[in-house]
């Protein structure tokens, strides 16, 4: 069932982060002090949670799957020459990255 539905799932999750942060910014100045520190944990732990919900593997008939869901990077994430690609024009770069992912691989 999760993996089924894990697009949902982790766009849901992604959704409801914003809205934690918010409610425990409201409600952090009124709790106790051990209370901020636990409240502080849950609330970076979901953040981290969410930056890393992007990839899934399972096994499905014998055959290992992974399943990834799109997420916003910064410029600076992205190559340079794929940058400058896309920036002209839409491209597709399938092959290219998976050129650069063969090659950190090995």
């Amino acid at each position: 069932m999760l993996v089924a539905n894990w697009d949902k799932v982790v766009s849901s999750f992604k959704e409801f982060i914003p809205k934690l942060k918010k409610a425990w910014a409201a409600a952090r100045p009124l709790v106790p002090y051990a209370a901020r520190m636990y409240g502080d944990i849950v609330v970076e732990g979901a953040e981290r949670l969410g930056a890393i919900m992007h990839k899934l593997f399972y096994k499905e008939d014998g055959q290992w799957v992974e399943e990834t869901t799109t997420r916003k990077v910064p410029a600076s994430e992205v190559p340079a020459d794929i940058r400058e690609l896309i920036e002209v024009q839409e491209a597709d770069i399938t092959a290219k990255m998976e050129e650069k992912l063969e090659l950190q691989i090995a």
